[in-house]
């Protein structure tokens, strides 16, 4: 199995002790729109953040008529906090297409002034990646609108079971560097998996791995 991670670097004045607070202070009742709750699994605890939605269910009625019903329940989201270097971040597991529900929340709980900026691990954790694993092979590769001339704009995809030179990512970092994917395969202490970057800062990790190579992308924060 793997996981998808997305980090987003929370810009406030206010202490991460005191972060965390406000937002496990606002529990679950009856009338709330929404709230947080802490999980307790190990090795690390996260937060997760529920919201009311709706979704909207067809069916036919007893005259073969479309009826549209609109159906209460439930969204969730993963998250951890931390704090590195005097910095505090968010790292969302699994996170959907949006997180502005999420960011709206924070925003409204630890009150203004409160902005976040996106973490992109393909242009910042893939290099601590690759210094501190010396098994990390590319094998997969995806890159458009990459400039190959000064006339011709391509894109390409390159798939290897064996390996893929790094210096390729290097070719393709020319202006635009618009590289869509690429993933890795490691060995970790004779385990065996894989992690990939995507142009929008998300990465997807091998859960048998993905201790170690959290710890070292975070090493880029």
């Amino acid at each position: 199995m793997a996981t998808r991670y997305r980090w987003l670097r929370l810009n406030t004045d206010l202490k991460f002790s005191i972060v965390q607070k406000r937002l496990l202070d606002v529990k679950f009742s009856e009338i709330s729109d929404d709230w947080f709750s802490e999980s307790n699994n190990e090795p690390e605890k996260s937060i997760h953040y529920y919201w009311r939605t709706a979704i909207t269910a067809l069916y036919l009625d007893k005259n073969n008529d479309q009826v549209f019903q609109s159906v209460p329940t439930l969204s969730v989201v993963e998250f951890s906090l931390f704090e590195y270097k005097n910095f505090i971040y968010i790292r969302i597991k699994n996170p959907p297409r949006s997180v502005s529900m999420l960011a709206n929340a924070l925003e409204r709980i630890l009150g203004f002034g409160v902005w976040f900026e996106n973490i992109n691990m393909l242009a910042n954790g893939r290099a601590a990646l690759l210094r501190n694993l010396p098994d990390a092979r590319l094998v997969s590769v995806k890159a458009t609108n990459v400039k190959l001339t000064e006339s011709v704009m391509g894109r390409i995809e390159a798939v290897s079971k064996e390996l893929i030179p790094d210096d390729l990512l290097v070719e393709l970092s020319m202006y635009p560097n618009l590289i869509d994917f690429c993933s890795y395969e490691v060995l970790i202490e004779g385990v065996k998996g894989q992690v990939s970057f995507y142009r929008n800062g998300q990465i997807k990790v091998g859960d048998n791995i993905s201790g170690v190579v959290l710890s070292i992308v975070e090493s880029m924060l």
